[in-house]
């Protein structure tokens, strides 16, 4: 399988993630059948070219996408980044390129 993620320098995003025959199992492996609640961020940034992410999840891709970037930008050792849905809540939003906390229940 080649695997496609969305990058600085792609107008590629997670539907594109896979080819369109596997990707339905890919999003089954993702969200574990679960609808999507929010955007993870997520990058490569060592040797081992194992996607890393951690706790921060978005209200959508877009800020997930622009937080990846600042993450990479800041980061020097960050070889790609992607945006992954998530079934867990949202817990921050990106508001004037700062990362800011979204309390449980602020979000519809």
């Amino acid at each position: 399988m080649t695997a496609k993620y969305w990058n600085a320098d792609s107008d590629l995003d997670w539907r594109d993630a896979v080819d369109p025959e596997e990707q339905n199992v890919r999003l089954d492996e993702i969200l574990d059948g679960q609808e999507v609640r929010s955007f993870a961020p997520e990058v490569i940034a060592d040797s081992s070219l194992k996607w890393a992410g951690n706790a921060v999840r978005f209200a959508t891709e877009t800020e997930a996408q622009m937080y990846a970037l600042d993450l990479a930008c800041r980061w020097t050792a960050v070889r790609e980044t992607r945006v992954v849905p998530s079934h867990e809540p949202v817990t921050y939003a990106w508001e004037d390129g700062k990362l800011v906390p979204v309390k449980p229940g602020d979000v519809g």
